[in-house]
């Protein structure tokens, strides 16, 4: 964005933060992200749903051919691109 703009990395950091923009991509937008906003979206809802019953995250994990770990930091700690713009977006 600097290069775009003409400006170092630190004026469009400290500019961005001037003003309350942030400049951390989540979600797809991240490069090198394994798994799409869709499917954390679909791992949240597997974990939530009551009905017939709570998957456990080694069932999740054997689901979407990821470790019970990952399946546990994608339901707590996985942010997608619509977290980072509510984020943006609430006060």
């Amino acid at each position: 964005m600097g290069e775009y703009l003409g400006r170092n990395k630190d004026s469009v950091r400290c500019r961005a933060g001037m003003i309350g923009a942030g400049l951390t991509k989540c979600g797809e937008l991240r490069p090198g992200t394994r798994i799409s906003d869709y499917d954390v979206r679909l791992i949240r809802a597997l974990r939530d749903s009551d009905y017939p019953r709570r998957l456990s995250f080694r069932e999740i994990g054997e689901k979407f051919g990821i470790s019970e770990h990952s399946a546990h930091a994608v339901y707590y700690r996985r942010r997608t691109a619509e977290d980072a713009v509510l984020r943006e977006l609430t006060p």
